[in-house]
């Protein structure tokens, strides 16, 4: 589900905001340069300034185990101690392989950061 981002008025400056970086595999053509270098391009379009970034490289997106940059990111945004109002991904498939989008807590990872108002 997109979500639509709220951007400040002119001259109040950019919006700070975090990436999240994934790939499980080296033979991905998703590669985390070529994630900075979209994303990078994105921010700056269209008013973003990338001031902390989160990667998980070679981490499967099945599970939240064993991916310590989204634990961390995650535990920054609901504990109210992140410096980002707005999270940049690539796209929902670096985000996580939801395998049953029908399940009820497919959306809870997006969910939790929405309560906590942070922009994805």
């Amino acid at each position: 589900m997109a979500k639509e981002l709220v951007f400040q008025g002119a001259g109040a400056g950019p919006t700070r905001a975090a990436q999240y970086i994934r790939m499980s595999t080296e033979h991905q053509r998703y590669s985390p340069d070529n994630q900075r270098i979209a994303i990078a391009a994105f921010a700056a379009y269209r008013g973003f300034e990338i001031v902390r970034t989160y990667e998980d490289s070679g981490k499967s997106g099945l599970t939240l185990s064993g991916r310590p940059a989204l634990k961390q990111m995650l535990s920054d945004v609901l504990s109210g101690t992140a410096d980002f109002d707005t999270i940049l991904v690539l796209d929902v498939s670096r985000w996580g392989r939801f395998q049953n989008t029908d399940h009820p807590r497919a959306g809870r990872r997006q969910t939790s950061f929405e309560r906590a108002r942070a922009d994805i």
